[in-house]
């Protein structure tokens, strides 16, 4: 009787054993799984950030729509941003639609749009804020109208954004130049002409000194000349530098900048000589300087340390 009694002790301790090892299974498996299915930064943080962290992690929170641009004015052509910052939103699914159209235009991260052009940009910002901008590139006036931010749950939590789409930017034609006007002689000549801001920009500028193109292998300019090419924004911008080192007297005069289409713009350059004296003026005594000073009170010395010999004579004549 004590043998089976100590044979059924044996046996109920092995049951709770299995029992034990099963529940911690399913209690590791279930735990897993809500890990999973929830969208986790991929690194768990450590220290201060912890509490973040466990507040990201409480079931039941409520998504929030942080502050942001509800009223968005481009021109086209330019990029449109659509801002959409969420508190909050742990696993659910946002999705941006246009308010006249029945079909999402983003799932998530996925692109249902029918056209090129929109995409995503998600950022994690933090454990608890993430950003779900939606970017449509090379807007047009069809994109125009009122846009939806939509946290898909049990309740649909809406954010509207509107989206004013202006007529394309019109930018003058125009040169402008700039740079050194007037310099000293030996010094550079620096020129630049801007032909930035015009509808189309210009293939090509030449240089021009005082009605006759600048060569840089014409004798006159070769090897101290030097003309730059930049084309900041193909198709909108050129920009094109003229330099002239060891500039001459013979430098100064009227430079024209002038574009493939005939625009042109001109400035006149001033070479300075400050290594000539400047001539004396009319009307004004030459200045005395020291030395003369003293060559002049050396030669009174002399010439009173001597008698006279005309006065002697003189006086010699009248004594007589």
């Amino acid at each position: 009787m004590e043998f089976l009694s100590r044979k059924s002790i044996h046996t109920n301790l092995d049951l709770f054993r299995i029992f034990f090892i099963v529940s911690l299974c399913l209690h590791w498996g279930s735990t897993t799984q809500k890990r999973r299915r929830t969208n986790f930064p991929e690194e768990t943080p450590e220290g201060d950030n912890m509490a973040d962290y466990d507040s990201y992690q409480k079931a039941g929170a409520v998504p929030l729509f942080l502050p942001s641009p509800t009223n968005i004015t481009v021109h086209e052509g330019e990029l449109a941003v659509l801002k959409c910052r969420i508190q909050n939103i742990g696993p659910k699914t946002v999705v941006w639609r246009k308010a006249d159209d029945e079909f999402p235009l983003t799932i998530g991260k996925e692109v249902f749009a029918p056209e090129e052009g929109m995409q995503v940009d998600y950022k994690m910002i933090s454990f608890t804020e993430s950003q779900w901008d939606l970017q449509i590139k090379n807007v047009k006036q069809r994109h125009e109208g009122t846009y939806e931010c939509q946290i898909s749950a049990r309740e649909i939590y809406t954010q509207y954004v509107y989206l004013v789409v202006l007529e394309p930017r019109v930018y003058e034609q125009g040169l402008e130049i700039n740079g050194t006007f007037i310099v000293d002689k030996y010094k550079m000549i620096h020129l630049i002409c801007n032909a930035t801001g015009a509808v189309k920009a210009p293939e090509d500028v030449d240089w021009f000194h005082q009605g006759n193109r600048i060569h840089t292998s014409n004798p006159k300019w070769s090897g101290r000349t030097h003309i730059l090419k930049h084309i900041p924004i193909p198709g909108r911008s050129y920009i094109s530098d003229l330099i002239i080192e060891r500039s001459t007297m013979a430098d100064s005069g009227d430079y024209i900048c002038r574009s493939s289409d005939l625009t042109v713009k001109s400035v006149t350059v001033h070479i300075l000589d400050s290594n000539k004296p400047d001539p004396p003026k009319r009307g004004t005594k030459p200045e005395i300087t020291p030395e003369m000073n003293n060559l002049v009170s050396a030669a009174v010395q002399v010439e009173c340390s001597k008698p006279s010999l005309i006065l002697v004579l003189i006086l010699l004549s009248m004594w007589r």
